[in-house]
């Protein structure tokens, strides 16, 4: 298991012992900790703002212990097919913030300059709810725009998307790769 989920797993003994004796203590210490969790450990976590107050509101232990444990399981998804890809193609792929980052890069040697970024967050909703946002970014000098004026540069992006509808992120993320590598071999 990951640090994430032993984490989750000490928060929950923690709160239990609490919410035993007073429940008004523990409704503070949840939403302690969930301040601290989303925005302190993972400072760039893409949190709804009002998932606090509902969390409150609402008074759902329940729907907060299955966001945490559903945004670590997605975080660790991320880091594993992250860590995975760097390892598969180390030529084309790297991880300028490691393996828990939320980007990684891809280009090819003989390319200096072209750059494709895989930007991959996870994103908390007002009503709890946890998704991957994965987007392509794209980075070509502009002096190889003009020498090449292509859609493909351009519609990358959304090509990507239309990948990840269909593949789903890994294949989606693979097929980038193979095509920054130039071959079908690597």
């Amino acid at each position: 298991r990951s640090g994430l989920h032993r984490l989750c797993l000490s928060l929950f003994d923690q709160i239990v012992l609490i919410c035993s004796n007073d429940r008004h203590q523990c409704l503070n210490l949840v939403l302690s900790s969930f301040f601290f969790f989303f925005f302190c450990y993972h400072p760039k976590c893409v949190c709804s703002t009002e998932y606090p107050a509902q969390v409150e509101e609402s008074r759902d232990l329940l729907l907060f212990f299955r966001t945490l444990r559903t945004y670590a399981d997605r975080f660790d998804d991320r880091c594993r097919t992250f860590q995975h890809f760097q390892e598969k193609y180390p030529s084309i792929v790297s991880l300028p913030g490691g393996c828990r980052s939320e980007v990684m890069t891809l280009n090819h040697p003989e390319l200096p300059g072209c750059v494709l970024f895989v930007h991959w967050s996870v994103e908390v909703s007002r009503e709890g709810g946890v998704a991957p946002k994965i987007n392509l970014l794209t980075k070509i000098p502009e002096r190889a725009l003009q020498l090449f004026p292509s859609q493909a540069v351009g519609g990358a992006a959304e090509a990507f998307h239309s990948l990840l509808r269909i593949l789903g992120p890994e294949a989606a993320i693979e097929s980038v790769i193979r095509a920054v590598s130039l071959s079908q071999d690597t």
